[in-house]
C-alpha cells in the first residue's frame, strides 16, 4: 500500500541520485531512510531487519548525523522507521535525545500518524511513551485516531484512546 509520504514512491536507484545532490549532513542522515526503503522492499522480514537498521541509525547518530534532517517532502528517518514498523530503529532515534517526535512532513503527517496508518502498534506505543502528541492532525485534519479507526487497527485505536485522543475531532 503506497503513501504519499516521501519514503515510498521513488525507486531505490533514483533515491540514491537524489541523495547525491544533498548537503553531506542531510545525505548522511537520510542513508538510514534509503536503507529502510531498499530492504523493506525485499523479501526479508521487517522484524529481522529492524535490529540491523537500529545499529545503522546509532552509528549515524554517533557520527553526529542530524536525526531531524528532512527530505524535500519533509520526511525524516523516524518517519520512515514508523512507516515500516521498525520499532528498534524508532527507539534508537528517539533515545538519542535530539529527535523531534512530532516533526511533520509537508502534508502534516507525523511519525505517530504514519505508524497509526499502517497499524504498527509497537511503534505507536513507543512514540506515545516518548511524548508524541496524540491529537496532532495532518493538514487535512485527519488524526492518528481517525486513520487507525478507518483502517481497523483496533489495538492502535485503544492505545490512542487510553492516551486521551479526542473522539469527536473533525477533519477539514
Amino acid at each position: 500500500m503506497g503513501c504519499a509520504s516521501g519514503c515510498e514512491g521513488e525507486p531505490p536507484e533514483r533515491e540514491g541520485v537524489l541523495l547525491a545532490g544533498l548537503k553531506d549532513e542531510v545525505r548522511v542522515a537520510n542513508m538510514a531512510c534509503v536503507a529502510v526503503y531498499n530492504f523493506a522492499e525485499s523479501e526479508a522480514s521487517p522484524h529481522r531487519l529492524s535490529p540491523i537498521f537500529a545499529d545503522l541509525a546509532r552509528a549515524l547518530l554517533e557520527a553526529n548525523a542530524d536525526p531531524n534532517a528532512q527530505k524535500s517532502e519533509g520526511v525524516t528517518a523516524l518517519f520512515c522507521a514508523a512507516q515500516k514498523g521498525f520499532t528498534d530503529v524508532a527507539r534508537a532515534l528517539v533515545e538519542d535525545g535530539r529527535t523531534e517526535v512530532d516533526l511533520a512532513n509537508i502534508n502534516g503527517a507525523t511519525p505517530l500518524y504514519i505508524a497509526a496508518y499502517y497499524g504498527h502498534d509497537a511503534v505507536v506505543q513507543m512514540l506515545l511513551q516518548r511524548g508524541a502528541t496524540v491529537d496532532r492532525a495532518q493538514n487535512d485534519g485527519m488524526t492518528p485516531l481517525y486513520i487507525a479507526a478507518q483502517f481497523g487497527h483496533d489495538a492502535v485505536v485503544q492505545m490512542l484512546l487510553l492516551r486521551g485522543a479526542t473522539v469527536d475531532q473533525t477533519n477539514r
